[in-house]
């Protein structure tokens, strides 16, 4: 019997399929009352629920089960009954059942020493990245940003420089003042432009998340990922004295970490944590959770860039005035050519303007997509006025 899939009726209305088992459960609990009318497949009509023995608590040692009483309606009784799909309810509602208890699982599951031990390091980390302190870091990183991306500018033209008098080419030299200046000036200027627009546009679009869950996991990769860049470039620092690698390594790493501390701390994005918002609402608050972030590391970007470069081109320095240096084809770091890095350090200036662009027309389909969503809502609302006439 306790295999059967079963119906009960409340309230003039058909509910189930249900398992034995949670038959049971109802009853204990109150939810199904002993004058509930319940029906499986098989039985010739409906019987109230104490009249079916192991139903009911005390029906355990009552009385034999009184007679079957006429169904209010059998609908899963005509030829159209489909037991497989009734099986595939069963195991859903089973399945929802059980997703509703992971609440309770994941309390159980903080208990553990690994666990606990994660905990304790992401607030720590929250302590040493608070929000001010990153704020301190976004200033730095502009200050910081400004200096290192004219600098990097003109140490590489000092380099295209130094290399065009040793390899008496007059081309290189022209080459970078007519390409490495220009780009720097308009690099620099759309810098300065758009560096503050995460400042200013973040705090006047809140948002919300369902869970911090979604932001202390996303956090946690993100410090974790930091550790492959790094250790990978010392690796070859260690073993190939390759200083480039090791540069690019620690930039990414600290890009990485700035990410994870903005992650445990989104008050810094406008992002607010309530355990009401809805699925739909979820998916939106992660999307822009995301865009909030690509703005916000505009000056970090800009910051760690520019400083990379001015290191990238006291390096290129050092090579060429030991004659070290090769070719302008010869590939320094990532398979990247000189001139290749060139563009790449002065094309961070022009980070904050992209980021500011994608932002701006992601928050359009931002819009959109809540618009949709809350169409349903609407439309309820509609039905409501208009029965209420």
């Amino acid at each position: 019997m306790s295999e059967d899939l079963w119906y009960y009726a409340q309230g003039g209305a058909q509910k189930g399929p249900v398992t034995f088992a949670e038959l049971r459960e109802m009853a204990t609990s109150s939810r199904l009352a002993a004058d509930d009318l319940i029906w499986r497949p098989g039985l010739s009509g409906w019987s109230p629920a104490s009249s079916v023995q192991g139903v009911m608590p005390e029906a355990n040692s009552g009385p034999p089960p009184l007679a079957m009483v006429a169904p209010p309606a059998a609908p899963f009784a005509g030829a159209g009954h489909d037991p497989y799909a009734d099986r595939g309810r069963a195991f859903l509602r089973t399945a929802a059942r059980r997703a509703r208890q992971l609440g309770d699982a994941g309390e159980q599951a903080e208990t553990m020493p690994h666990i606990r031990m994660v905990g304790r390091l992401l607030e720590v980390l929250k302590g040493v990245f608070h929000e001010a302190f990153l704020d301190q870091i976004d200033s730095g990183a502009r200050r910081v940003g400004h200096i290192a991306y004219v600098a990097a500018a003109l140490l590489f033209f000092l380099f295209y420089s130094v290399l065009a008098v040793k390899v008496d080419s007059m081309q290189i030299f022209f080459g970078a003042l007519l390409g490495i200046l220009p780009l720097a000036v308009v690099g620099h200027y759309t810098a300065v432009m758009f560096l503050d627009a995460g400042s200013r546009l973040i705090p006047s679009l809140p948002s919300r998340l369902f869970s911090a869950a979604f932001l202390r996991c996303t956090g946690l990769i993100f410090f974790f990922g930091a550790l492959g860049p790094l250790l990978g470039g010392l690796f070859l620092l260690v073993k190939t004295n390759d200083w480039a690698t090791f540069g690019v390594s620690l930039a990414v790493s600290a890009v990485l970490v700035y990410m994870g501390a903005v992650c445990l701390n989104p008050a810094s994005l406008s992002v607010e944590v309530d355990e009401k918002a809805g699925a739909g609402e979820e998916a939106l608050g992660i999307l822009s959770f995301v865009m909030k972030m690509m703005l916000r590391l505009s000056p970090i970007v800009f910051g760690v860039g520019a400083g990379a470069g001015v290191g990238a081109a006291v390096y290129l320095l050092v090579l060429v005035l030991r004659d070290e240096f090769l070719s302008l084809g010869f590939p320094i770091v990532a398979d990247l050519t000189v001139t290749e890095l060139t563009g790449q350090i002065l094309a961070v200036g022009l980070v904050p303007f992209l980021a500011y662009l994608a932002f701006v027309f992601l928050y359009l389909l931002l819009d959109v997509l809540r618009a949709i969503l809350s169409v349903p809502g609407k439309l309820d609302a509609m039905r409501q006025a208009a029965g209420g006439e």
